[in-house]
């Protein structure tokens, strides 16, 4: 199938640029993301406009015509150390980053399928219909993407299995986003699926929905296949939406589609930091990508302005540019384990266990080992931080030993703890229900698995059902649909719109001055007192003025 006219437009503008190192490929991105915001625009406030009747308007068939150009890494060309680090966070390693000319993506559509059925191991091979249907994200990047030397080497099945499941990707779902159908429609699509999933592995399967998500799980290692309850109006909506850049590519059962950003992102091997697509997880997800092989670009990065104090505080009570500092410095275990001690002694807290309260909460965290014992996914978060949007507030395990009857039985005793447990404290004098999750086969997922909630019937009941919606469940299964109030889409299910991504990164000036002071900085400090004379008369938290300070 033939290129449509922005896809043409990219590819036209990427050819004509010099094909040698050093060469900046903004003269053939910047109008394809203008191209891209006008759209989200579109899709927030005029969905009937004759642009969109295209569903797959700004996307590139990756292995469609003129491609060849998109299929090589262009470098980026690095002096020294500093300008290693002067704009990009979490960059790459020399044996991580590729050279000029080499792939930067799957050879051909015959290799990313058969990298795609190892990876998902069949588990959609009996999906005849994918109409309204798509794989995106990161389960399709994996494939797509270029492999490691040692596995190209290797060139067996059996290494890239290997490669898939114990080295890069071991806890990867699948996500399956919906489009151009109505509620009910969605319902039979998700029942369509189950079923197809269900013929094509030989375990038994199970289906669990949550607040924004309904998964379907069998056993290692056949992968969690995950459906946003989200309906789209077309796959070119469901890319603009997404706030990572390599992510930005999906899979249709015969074609894999991608933003031209994507594309970019492939072949410089970098993630570009974008203010308008932030949600909780932005800053964790751009960290996953890094280890994924994909360095993080912040155009005004300045790191000689940052504030040292958010190394010292909780990771979850950073935010934005200084989050990602924080995570850069913590990128292995070792670093995360010894994070995570510090803060421990930081507030006093030995890991001696001692007295009732520490012997029962020592407790607790054994039964919930061995409750997740072999889950796979429990390695990929940290910090309490939202890894993903789709489970808000019910994790389900995946790894070896656990099949759907234990998910079944885990999904069982959580709901029953958090509903009718009388040693709750939360329970008490509650009469509402919280349900975390609903499991079965897909149809009784989809429905009112408990039948039974009560009514709020005062107002305090009702302000308290309002809060609990935001991550439980009742009734049944609701999918998210345009919302009219936003002047741009975004795919997440909690977009933040406000707010200065570098507030917490940076030192402020008066807190500046005073750095200069304490480090006995002369220079520094009468240059500082030429731009802002009037600090001098200033005071700090406890009161002290900056020639007080300075006289300590």
């Amino acid at each position: 199938m033939a290129q449509n006219a922005e896809a043409q437009a990219f590819l036209r503008r990427l050819g004509e640029l010099p094909d040698i190192s050093g060469v900046g490929l903004g003269p053939a991105i910047t109008p394809s993301l203008q191209d891209e915001a006008d759209l989200r625009r579109l899709f927030a406030t005029d969905r009937d406009n004759v642009r969109l009747k295209d569903p797959y308007v700004g996307l590139v068939d990756v292995f469609g015509q003129n491609t060849d150009r998109i299929k090589k890494i262009h470098a980026r060309t690095i002096k020294d150390d500093d300008d290693l680090l002067k704009h990009h966070i979490m960059p790459l390693d020399t044996d991580t980053r590729r050279k000029d000319g080499e792939l930067s993506m799957a050879s051909s559509l015959d290799d990313f399928k058969l990298r795609w059925s190892i990876f998902s191991e069949g588990a959609l091979s009996q999906l005849t219909n994918w109409n309204n249907v798509i794989v995106a994200g990161g389960s399709v990047l994996a494939c797509l993407a270029p492999l490691p030397e040692h596995v190209v080497k290797q060139g067996s099945k059996r290494a890239l299995r290997k490669y898939y499941h114990s080295e890069a990707y071991p806890a990867s779902d699948v996500d399956v986003f919906l489009y151009g159908l109505t509620p009910e429609q969605a319902e039979e699509k998700c029942v369509e699926i189950f079923n197809a999933v269900q013929d094509s592995v030989p375990w038994e399967v199970c289906a669990v929905r949550t607040k924004n998500a309904v998964s379907i799980h069998c056993q290692y290692p056949y992968r969690p296949v995950q459906i946003v309850l989200r309906i789209y109006q077309s796959p070119a909506e469901i890319l603009a939406g997404f706030d990572v850049d390599s992510a930005c590519v999906a899979f249709d059962g015969t074609r894999v589609l991608a933003a031209p950003r994507a594309i970019l992102a492939l072949m410089t091997q970098c993630n570009r930091v974008a203010m308008d697509r932030r949600s909780p997880s932005y800053e964790v997800r751009l960290a996953k990508y890094a280890a994924r092989g994909f360095e993080i670009q912040v155009p005004d990065l300045r790191r000689e302005d940052f504030d040292p104090t958010i190394f010292e505080r909780a990771l979850t009570r950073v935010s934005g540019l200084a989050r990602l500092l924080v995570l850069e410095k913590l990128s292995t275990q070792e670093a995360r384990d010894g994070y995570i001690n510090q803060r421990r002694q930081m507030r006093a807290r030995p890991n001696a266990p001692g007295g009732p309260m520490k012997r029962r909460a020592a407790r607790r965290a054994r039964r919930r080992d061995r409750r997740l014992a072999g889950d796979l996914k429990v390695a990929a978060e940290f910090g309490g931080l939202q890894m993903s949007e789709y489970d808000v507030m019910f994790h389900i395990p995946y790894g070896p030993g656990i099949d759907a009857r234990r998910i079944s039985k885990i999904v069982y005793q959580t709901d029953l703890g958090l509903v009718f447990s009388t040693f709750n404290p939360k329970n008490r004098e509650r009469k509402l229900h919280r349900h975390p999750a609903f499991f079965g086969n897909m149809k009784q997922a989809l429905g009112d698995c408990c039948k039974h909630c009560p009514l709020p019937e005062t107002d305090e009941e009702k302000e308290m059902l309002e809060k609990d919606r935001e991550q439980f469940i009742t009734g049944r299964v609701s999918f998210m649909q345009d919302d009219p109030g936003r002047q741009s889409i975004t795919g997440s299910f909690h977009p933040i719109d406000s707010g200065e991504w570098s507030e917490q990164a940076y030192l402020k000036p008066l807190a500046k001055l005073y750095s200069y002071i304490a480090a006995h900085n002369r220079p520094a400090c009468n240059e500082f007192l030429k731009r802002n004379a009037e600090a001098i008369n200033t005071r700090d938290h406890l009161g002290r003025t900056p020639l007080q300070f300075a006289l300590l």
